[in-house]
């Protein structure tokens, strides 16, 4: 590998280092270009002849994050499918667990650029601002649409409003407890790094599936609650 080439390599290496650390700490809008090249001390016109936009660059930031997550997803998706397809029955936790299995998987490695991937996963999905909406929609859709076929084929009476209810759920219970869940270990003296993740998988799962049903077998809600 020639010098120029592997100046090159290291140059897209440090802006794609310093645009992670950028939107970690101020989210997309305040990710700016000249932010991002000074704390990768180079210019923004050698951002520009590698990447063109700001939009190319973070769709290469957020699809190098995103793909080792979405990518095993839609391989255990499309195996429940299979499944289904053939008349055997797949449960809403088994849809869920092939959801949060792959973003456990890598959150479990000591490896801190792991550790740095799943907080840029997980504010990129939540991140408001439209331009980054449509990035990450674009690269995390197929494995959303499969999301949403799955749990209405398993849970087919969970509809409307209620389906939304547990959609929210769902994804709070994949996103916090790894991406965000941080502050609230230190805040009930729980050691973040001594969480039994595959454990907690089988009850975050365990969890949400009794949710989701109770939520289909009474849409109503519960009864006899006093109210004011």
């Amino acid at each position: 590998m020639s010098s120029t080439t592997t100046r090159r390599k290291d140059t897209r290496a440090r802006f794609l280092s310093a645009a992670e650390q950028e939107f970690l700490a101020s989210g997309y809008e305040g990710a700016t270009i000249r932010r991002i090249t000074a704390r990768a001390g180079t210019s923004p016109a050698t951002l520009h002849r590698l990447w063109g936009t700001k939009r190319e660059l973070f769709m290469e930031v957020f699809r190098k994050r995103i793909e080792p997550i979405e990518i095993p997803q839609l391989r255990l998706f499309a195996h429940l499918q299979a499944a289904l397809d053939a008349g055997e029955a797949v449960s809403p936790r088994a849809v869920i667990r092939a959801l949060m299995d792959p973003f456990f998987q890598l959150g479990r490695s000591a490896d801190p650029d792991a550790r740095r991937g799943i907080q840029v996963f997980s504010r990129a999905v939540i991140e408001p601002a439209p331009e980054a909406q449509a990035i990450v929609l674009e690269l995390i859709g197929p494995a959303r649409t499969a999301l949403y076929s799955l749990l209405q084929a398993t849970i087919p009476g969970l509809r409307g409003e209620d389906f939304f209810l547990g959609l929210s759920c769902v994804f709070g219970c994949f996103l916090y407890p790894m991406g965000f869940g941080q502050r609230l270990a230190h805040d009930i003296d729980i050691d973040f790094d001594e969480i039994d993740w595959d454990r907690a998988a089988d009850r975050i799962t365990e969890f949400l599936q009794s949710g989701l049903l109770t939520l289909c077998r009474d849409p109503a809600g519960p009864k006899g609650l006093a109210e004011g």
